[in-house]
C-alpha cells in the first residue's frame, strides 16, 4: 500500500440540486496535509459516495467529509479508511443503527468526528470516537494581503439590509453552490481548479468574509482572514459545532438586532499543529504501526478543548 492515497471527487446523486465547491475545498485541504506529511506519495480520485465499489490498488483514504445519502460510502476491502473530519448525516445515522455496522465494522476503527452531533451519535452507539474538527482548518496562514476586499459567500438575503453601509456597498458576492443543471458535465478536475482559484482569491484579497458556508469559513480562518459565519438552519447549528472555541456564529436575528462583532481573525496555529499531528498518528495507528498512545490522547484532548 505504501503512501498511496485515495482522494474524493463527487458524482452527486440526482437528489442533490447543486455542486458544492466546499466539497472540493475539503479534497484540496486533505491533499495539502498529506503532501506535508508524505512528500513522496501517489493520489487516486474516486467518488465519495461509491467507495464500496472501489476495486483497484490498495489505498489509504482519509474519510474527511459529509456522509451521506446511502451506505454506499462504506469503503471496500481495498481501502484502508482513516476517519478524521467525518460528519454523519441524520440519514446515515439511521442507516447505521438499522445495520450491524456499529457493532461489526466500526468496532475495528476510530471515528474522528468533525462535529459534536456526529461525536454524540458515535458515543451513543459505543463506537470509539473523538472530536477531530476539520482538515480545512490546516491550510497555511497567509503572509501578505494584496487587496482589502469584503466577500459575501452564499449569504442569506435577509441580512443584507443590516450590514454596515461600507460593507454592503463595497462587497463582492461569490457562490460556492453551482447549479447542477448548468455545470454537471464538467469534469472533477475543473472543479478542483475552480476551488483552488477561489482559495487563492480569498487568501490574496479577502479582508472580511461573511458566509453561511462552513467550508468557506474554516479555510478562511486557517488563512488568517476575518470571518463572520451565519447560521441559517437548525441543521447548521449542529454541524457548525466544529468552530466551538474558535469562532462565534451569528443568526439572522443577531444581524437585525446589531449583535454582530467584526473582530480580528482568531489565531489557530497551535490547533492546526495538533490536527496535523493527530492525522499522522491516526494513519500510522490504522496501518498497524507503533505509535505513542499517550501522545495521541493528549493531542486529541487539546483539539477538543482548544479555545482561541
Amino acid at each position: 500500500m505504501g503512501n498511496k492515497f485515495l482522494l474524493f471527487k463527487y458524482n452527486y446523486i440526482k437528489e442533490v440540486s447543486c455542486i458544492n465547491i466546499g466539497d472540493y475545498i475539503q479534497t484540496l485541504a486533505t491533499k495539502s496535509v498529506l503532501n506535508l506529511l508524505y512528500p513522496s506519495n501517489k493520489f487516486k480520485y474516486f467518488d465519495r459516495d461509491s467507495l464500496e465499489l472501489y476495486n483497484r490498488d490498495a489505498v489509504i483514504c482519509i474519510m474527511q467529509g459529509w456522509f451521506s445519502h446511502t451506505l454506499s460510502f462504506m469503503p471496500s476491502t481495498k481501502v484502508l479508511p482513516v476517519f478524521a473530519g467525518t460528519h454523519f448525516t441524520h440519514a446515515v445515522q439511521q442507516y447505521l443503527k438499522a445495520s450491524n455496522l456499529c457493532s461489526d465494522y466500526f468496532s475495528k476503527v476510530e471515528i474522528g468526528c468533525r462535529d459534536l452531533m456526529t461525536l454524540n451519535f458515535c458515543k451513543q452507539q459505543k463506537i470509539s470516537s473523538y472530536f477531530s474538527r476539520c482538515l480545512t482548518l490546516t491550510l497555511p496562514r497567509r503572509n501578505v494581503i494584496k487587496h482589502h476586499k469584503v466577500f459575501l459567500v452564499d449569504v442569506p438575503s435577509e441580512i443584507l439590509p443590516f450590514l454596515p453601509n461600507e460593507i454592503r456597498n463595497n462587497a463582492e458576492t461569490i457562490e460556492h453552490c453551482l447549479n447542477k443543471g448548468r455545470f454537471y458535465k464538467i469534469k472533477y478536475k475543473s472543479y478542483l481548479k475552480y476551488a483552488e482559484l477561489l482559495l487563492k482569491k480569498h487568501r490574496e484579497e479577502g479582508e472580511l468574509i461573511i458566509t453561511s458556508r462552513l467550508h468557506c469559513a474554516l479555510p478562511s480562518i486557517a488563512m488568517g482572514i476575518k470571518v463572520i459565519l451565519v447560521i441559517n438552519t437548525n441543521e447548521q447549528k449542529t454541524r457548525f459545532s466544529t468552530v466551538n472555541g474558535i469562532l462565534r456564529t451569528y443568526t439572522i436575528d443577531d444581524f437585525k438586532e446589531g449583535r454582530v462583532r467584526y473582530d480580528v481573525p482568531p489565531n489557530i496555529e497551535e490547533l492546526k499543529g495538533y490536527i496535523i499531528e493527530n492525522l499522522a498518528l491516526s494513519i500510522n495507528k490504522q496501518k498497524g504501526d507503533y505509535i505513542n498512545e499517550g501522545r495521541l490522547r493528549m493531542i486529541r484532548s487539546n483539539i477538543h478543548r482548544f479555545s482561541s
